[in-house]
Formats: structure tokens, sequence, C-alpha cells
């Protein structure tokens, strides 16, 4: 009984040491295949700021994914460091594939993308089975879907014919390839709620200066954007009080000072009205086309209110408009047709003032494009794209601040502004009602 036991014991002994030599191998001697155990997504929450991190692994997809996610995959033993290299991850989404690297440390594979991912679209997250174990297990390939948090990129009209695209979430960049010069704004939440993802100006010193181009100077164009005002208690604190008599204003963007083209908003009190005018005043400023007499280019704005003057000035009633929209988001577009002399300005899509200019000895714009020179304040920048500011017009600048012109008042914009976008074409009424519905909230 004795020399039984020993045996019994000795056998347990030897199925116990084959057991453990062969734990990582299939009955043939070869290493189990690999598996993942884990893939999470961690990076930024485009809503709060914070980090977050999304499980990828689940039964369903993941939804909102951060767009500069890093991606960790979780295996169930060592991977051979040697087979994640490239090929190995594949990230691809919208028809493009970021590229990634990739690093291992034990189980684990940390994926980095060169890229942020694009918001609102879905993606897949591609596992080839050149990823081995470093027992030499073999991996079966997989890939994940999951859908990026934030809103997928619009259809924009008449995209081929943009010239300047300030997108202005979180960065100041053009997305045509214009250079930047200054970019000295904060951002704060955008009209959809994503966090950072507009630009914050601040009505006294900083601005948006984007290096002139010929592109930005053509016989026709469009301006398009989204603007904020602040509460009205702290947007009329900005705007002053105004006497019988006197205005005050911002500008939100121009192009060559005052012989260039702008958007002046202006409240004034004029007269014995009693009460505050708000006007929005479309200004370009044309070359001469050669056959008009020096006055040809000069003074060819329209606003929304004032005293028409020929073939100058537009009106429509549109009194306190401003105060009206503070803390609401506005979509803004001007246009200008060269060849039927036709200028309109539309509020959140539909058309507030339009009007065709009558041909005449004066006003001679076939084709003209519009007049950049600018002032002189300052010789290399007078030509120059700001958003914010009319730098240089009616104002100059000191230091690193902004001077406005007139009477010392703030003259630079107070408030948020998005998605600024200018065409060398003029968009009809329904391109700009297309573009207003694909990115209105």
């Amino acid at each position: 009984m004795k020399k039984f036991k020993i045996l019994f014991s000795l056998f347990i002994a030897i199925c116990l040491v084959t057991w453990t030599t062969s734990c990582g191998n299939d009955d043939d001697g070869t290493a189990l295949g690999l598996a993942i155990t884990a893939l999470t997504a961690t990076g930024t929450d485009i809503t709060t700021g914070n980090q977050i991190t999304k499980d990828l692994n689940a039964v369903s997809a993941a939804t909102d994914v951060p767009p500069d996610a890093v991606f960790n995959v979780t295996f169930d033993r060592d991977v051979d460091a040697s087979s994640v290299g490239s090929g190995a991850f594949t990230l691809t989404g919208g028809g493009e594939t970021i590229a990634t690297s990739a690093s291992a440390s034990g189980s684990e594979v940390t994926l980095t993308p060169s890229e942020d991912m694009v918001q609102g679209i879905d993606y897949t997250l591609s596992v080839s089975n050149a990823v081995k174990a470093q027992d030499g297990g073999a991996f079966t390939a997989t890939t994940r879907t999951f859908k990026v948090a934030g809103r997928a990129p619009a259809v924009i009209p008449q995209e081929n014919n943009l010239v300047v695209y300030l997108p202005l979430n979180g960065s100041v960049e053009d997305e045509m390839g214009h250079t930047v010069l200054n970019s000295e704004v904060t951002f704060a939440e955008d009209r959809f709620g994503v966090f950072n993802g507009s630009a914050e100006f601040n009505g006294t010193t900083n601005y948006v200066g984007v290096e002139y181009s010929s592109d930005m100077s053509n016989a026709s164009t469009t301006v398009s954007y989204w603007m904020k005002l602040p509460e009205e208690s702290v947007f009329e604190a900005h705007f002053g009080n105004t006497d019988e008599g006197t205005i005050t204003q911002f500008v939100t963007f121009g192009i060559g000072g005052n012989n260039g083209t702008y958007h002046e908003w202006n409240r004034f009190t004029c007269c014995d009205l009693g009460f505050d005018i708000d006007v929005l005043k479309y200004f370009t400023n044309h070359l001469n086309s050669g056959s008009a007499s020096d006055l040809a280019g000069s003074h060819i704005e329209m606003k929304n209110e004032g005293n028409p003057g020929g073939d100058k000035i537009i009106e429509v009633d549109n009194v306190d408009w401003l105060r009206e929209q503070t803390g609401e988001w506005v979509h803004i577009v001007t246009s200008w047709e060269s060849t039927g002399r036709r200028k309109a300005f539309y509020i959140n899509g539909v058309p507030s003032t339009v009007f065709e200019l009558t041909p005449s000895a004066e006003y001679a714009l076939d084709d003209a494009i519009i007049d950049t020179e600018g002032i002189d304040v300052d010789a290399t920048n007078n030509k120059n794209l700001y958003l914010g500011s009319a730098v240089p017009f009616w104002a100059n600048i000191q230091g690193n601040g902004i001077v406005p012109f007139r009477g010392g008042k703030e003259f630079a914009f107070k408030g948020q502004m998005d998605d600024f976008r200018m065409y060398s074409v003029a968009l009809t009424d329904a391109e700009v009602m297309a573009l207003y519905n694909a990115e209105r909230p």
C-alpha cells in the first residue's frame, strides 16, 4: 500500500510538471491564441474639458469617444513588442486613415493617433494578425467600431470657392492656408455646447489677424460668421450710453481698413427720435473699373437703417436689433455679386436687406474687385484681415492694445465669434439658407 501511494504521488507530480510546461500551448505544443481582454479610449470630453475613458470592448459600439483619444489595448498575456509596428493597428473613418504610433509594455499596447479624429463620425480601429504574444501565440484579426463625440462636419454650399475659413475651435488656424498673424483670443463654449468651441473677444485688447492674400479680393464675395453678444448688462456696459447725436459702435471684421470691406455695428441717437437706433453696416470699397469717375470705388455701403443717399445706403427698420440679440447666437452673411451689382445682408439665413445698384457713370462697378489698399497705419499689415476689430480702420495699435479712434470708446468687438468664412463668389439666397441650416444648433 505504501509503495502504491509513492507511485501515485510520483504520477501526480509528473502530470503537474507536464501541465505547467505546456500551459500556453495546445496539445500539439503550439502556443495558444492571443486575445484582447480590454480596449479603452481616453481623451478630453468636448463638453466639459475633463478627461474621460470610453470602453471599446463592450458588446455594443461605443459613442461619444473623445476626438483626441489615446487607445489602450490589454491582451491576456505579454505581447511581443516587435509585432506592434507598422500595419499592426489601423484607425480609419470618413474614408481617411489616421496614422498612429504603438508601444508595448507587458500585456498592454498604447496606440496614439497623429491627429484628432473628426467629430461626429464613425471610426474603426483594426488590429491585424501581425500582433503576437511573447510565447509566439498568434492573434486573430479583429475590429472595433465607435462614434466620435460632437457634430459631424456640415455640408457647406460652394465649399470649393472658400478663400478663408477659421473654425475658431480651440485654436486660430485658417484651413485655407493663410498665415495667422495674431491670435490673442480666449475660447468659450460654442453654439453646440462644445468646450472651447468658439473665440471670445474682450472688446479691448484681443483680436485675430490673418495675412492678406490676393485671393481675398474678388469681383464677387460672401462673408459668413456666427456671433454672440454678451448678456445685455455686460453688452450695454461695453457699448456705452449714447446721448443725442452720438454714436457708439464695434466692428466684427475688416480687410484693408476703411478702403476695403468691413462690418460695422452702430447704436446712435439722432435728432428728436428719443430712442436708440441700431445700424448694421456692410461696406465695400471697389477699385475703379476704368470707365467711371474717381468716385466709382467710394462709399458703396449698405446699412439696415439710415437715410438713403442715392445708390449708396439701404434702409430697413430694425430698431434695437443689437439689444434684442444679446445672449443669442446669430448667423450673419453679407454678399456682393458684381455682375448684377447686388448687395445682400442676411440674418439667420433670411435676407434682411437686398439692393441692386443701378449702372451709372459714377458707379461703374462691373467686375471691379474689392480695394484692399487700406490705411497705412502699418505698411506691413494695412491690407490684412482682422476679426474682432477693424484695425487699422478707425483705430491703431499701441503696444499690445487697440486704441480706438472715436472719443476713447472701445471700438473692438466684445462677444463670441465662430466659423468665419469668406468666399470668392456671392452665395444665392437659397445657398445662404442652406448654409444657415447646415450650421445652426
